[in-house]
């Protein structure tokens, strides 16, 4: 009885010791016209939905538009004004919503949010498999079943492999407490 207690201690313990961390993957958000969207100019404006680690490439469609981070965040980033073609990345390691403008178009409203040309960045917790904003067993389960069905999003690891390493990693995540 006293091995069979230990034993998930254990496995979390060893999950945290040999699981690689998390790759993270980078979201293109488009700039044009007097947009910020995930989608390119023609579809559907969308804002970034992402989680801890994972980085955020700006890419500029259209000219004379930079990216600057409204006040009151736990994270800052600015870009030059920028030229079509350009890029700037920011990768985010805390969890939250991040409001962003640009300065040309919007300006800051002073609490984390803008007015005028902006958008935003959700950050969510590592673990937080089907993204409702919450980690609990309905996540663990998301990520078994994409596990088992070789769905691409279970290579926790980023190491185009599925297999027991994303599980030790996704497990180290859970378990690990997030804001």
């Amino acid at each position: 009885m006293a091995i069979r207690s230990l034993l998930p201690a254990a496995v979390l313990s060893l999950a945290g010791s040999l699981a690689p961390a998390w790759a993270g993957v980078t979201v293109v958000v488009y700039v044009y016209n007097f947009e910020f969207s995930i989608n390119p100019p023609g579809q559907p404006v969308h804002d970034a939905v992402i989680r801890q680690g994972d980085t955020v490439e700006w890419q500029w469609v259209h000219p004379f538009h930079n990216v600057v981070a409204s006040s009151g965040q736990a994270e800052f980033f600015q870009s030059p004004i920028n030229n079509a073609g350009a890029t700037f990345t920011h990768t985010f390691t805390n969890v939250g919503t991040y409001g962003y403008y640009c300065s040309v178009h919007g300006f800051d409203d002073g609490a984390g949010g803008f007015f005028g040309m902006g958008g935003y960045v959700t950050v969510l917790c590592l673990a937080d498999f089907n993204g409702d904003t919450t980690v609990n067993t309905l996540d663990f389960l998301a990520f078994l079943n994409a596990f088992t069905s070789d769905d691409p999003r279970a290579d926790f690891n980023g190491d185009t492999v599925i297999n027991t390493l994303d599980v030790l990693a996704f497990l180290n995540a859970f378990t690990t407490p997030c804001p």
